[in-house]
């Protein structure tokens, strides 16, 4: 199959959408589920936020401490890739979860005092990028009045993940769904191309002679093209009748002078008058031999009566020559 093909274009062209259309789908839904993803840590991160500011107390030496941590046992875990931080404003302390061990997140700095969290992304302890929330609030009375941020942390390697498995469970999917929309694609190209297909035949059937003309039957996006193509062989069979009627007139036209050499040639022949002229004897027999035309002519029957009445003539001129001949004899 050459590019030359339209099956192969269609089929190139079909292969094509379907490869990008499946490469963008994956694309899409993988970042549509890291989004969702994005979300549901969301809710968990603000949960463990709310839970961080819900447990700061103050210490038996009147010192502010978080009294009640966040249940999650990753934050009691080292390097475990979910983390907490509390830092008070202007000078400290700052409190921060077992997980983080000795490190201290950079907590980026805050304007304004409100309950809208704040989403940063900041490096984290082990090479770590975090996913963090954030609020800046104002602490009750009790409490000293003090502003402080509190910040949850995660990892993003484990949002990473989460997106990674989605990927490859997606893949098998989408792959089959390529292989079936491109037999479905292959299927549609080979019913469109059907009636071209039935169409090539009944045009060799007309050249082998078996049949006359395309026909109807074809869809409407074919039958115009197939009407086109019966009118132009019914133009063909008319110029091919005119030519027959031109040829046998032609053939008519040129026999009787050549049939009045060829009566001539022999008559002088016959008397023997024709070695005066030796060099004149080939051209006339070949002038004034039977007219391959003629012969077609007579094998049409529609000029078989004309043809008579031309052999009536050449009989009756034939007698006339003679006669004429013997008058001049010696």
């Amino acid at each position: 199959m050459s590019f030359g093909s339209l099956r192969l274009r269609l089929l190139l062209a079909a292969a094509s959408f379907i490869l990008a259309a499946i490469v963008l789908s994956g694309l899409g839904l993988t970042v549509l589920f890291e989004r969702h993803v994005e979300r549901w840590f969301d809710g968990e991160l603000g949960t463990h936020l709310d839970q961080l500011i819900a447990g700061l107390d103050t210490g038996p030496d009147n010192e502010l401490v978080v009294a009640r941590p966040p249940v999650d046992p990753r934050f009691e875990q080292p390097f475990s890739g979910l983390y907490w931080e509390v830092a008070v404003e202007p000078d400290g302390p700052v409190m921060r979860s077992r997980s983080l061990w000795d490190f201290e997140i950079a907590l980026p700095p805050e304007e304004t005092v409100d309950d809208e969290v704040r989403h940063h992304r900041v490096e984290g302890p082990s090479g770590q990028t975090l996913y963090l929330l954030q609020r800046r609030v104002e602490l009750p009375a009790r409490l000293g009045s003090k502003m402080v941020r509190a910040a949850v942390g995660l990892d993003t390697a484990e949002v990473r993940a989460a997106v990674w498995r989605f990927a490859t469970a997606l893949a098998p999917f989408l792959l089959l769904l390529g292989v079936l929309l491109t037999l479905a694609a292959w299927a549609q190209v080979a019913v469109g191309l059907k009636p071209l297909k039935a169409m090539r035949q009944k045009l060799e059937a007309i050249g082998h002679g078996e049949r006359l003309r395309l026909g109807t039957g074809f869809p409407d996006e074919v039958q115009p093209l197939a009407s086109e193509i019966d009118s132009l062989l019914d133009q063909r069979d008319v110029q091919i009748e005119k030519a027959r009627a031109r040829a046998a007139d032609l053939a008519h036209a040129l026999k009787t002078p050549r049939q009045v050499l060829h009566g001539d040639a022999q008559q002088l022949k016959a008397k023997g008058r024709d070695r005066a002229w030796p060099g004149h004897r080939r051209p006339i027999a070949r002038h004034a031999g039977p007219c391959p035309a003629a012969a077609g002519a007579r094998a049409h029957g529609g000029r078989r009566q004309r043809l008579g009445e031309y052999k009536h003539g050449r009989r009756t001129r034939g007698a006339g020559h003679e006669a004429h001949a013997g008058r001049q004899a010696p």
